[in-house]
């Protein structure tokens, strides 16, 4: 299939790795996720198309990650477990890095005002736990962006569990 379809920027590869990935075929994906890794990212070339635009190196972080997480599952499924992990920490780190909170803040600050040489610091972001609701909100996001349903849901409830602790789980 590679040999096939050629692509010539990163957004192509990676949309063709995520496509053939939903239909189980994680070898062809994995190819097409590697080019995309391979591949410089051009000006502009990625935009996640969200209601609030995201800075362009945030856009751009956002874009390695996914690449990252997208290789780290192709590679589990292939039972290529110690390469996953590789993918999946560097995926970790950057949005752990790129795209907190207050990175995010920062490069909307520095947008507005790009004389700034720093956005001041919002607030130190608090490490989440399991037992954190917004813990498991971002899971929500999480599992929204690889269109895992049952795993979103699941973590919804969760959430809901632990800010409304009464509820009962089974009968939402």
């Amino acid at each position: 299939m590679a040999d096939v379809l050629k692509p010539t920027r990163v957004t192509e590869a990676c949309t063709l790795g995520s496509r053939l990935q939903r239909l189980g075929q994680w070898a062809p994906a994995l190819t097409f996720f590697e080019q995309a890794i391979k591949t410089p990212l051009k000006d502009g070339e990625c935009h996640s198309g969200g209601q609030v635009p995201l800075p362009e190196d945030a856009e751009r972080a956002m874009f390695a990650a996914i690449i990252r997480e997208g290789m780290a599952n192709c590679l589990t499924r292939l039972g290529r477990n110690d390469e996953a992990k590789k993918w999946m920490a560097e995926a970790a780190e950057i949005r752990a890095t790129k795209l907190s909170k207050k990175a995010l803040m920062a490069g909307w600050a520095k947008r507005v005002n790009p004389k700034a040489a720093a956005a001041p610091p919002i607030q130190e972001e608090k490490k989440k736990t399991e037992n954190d609701a917004e813990y498991w909100e971002e899971q929500v996001g999480y599992h929204r962006e690889r269109n895992e349903t049952a795993q979103m849901e699941e973590a919804f409830k969760t959430g809901l569990s632990i800010r409304h602790p009464g509820r009962n789980r089974t009968n939402e």
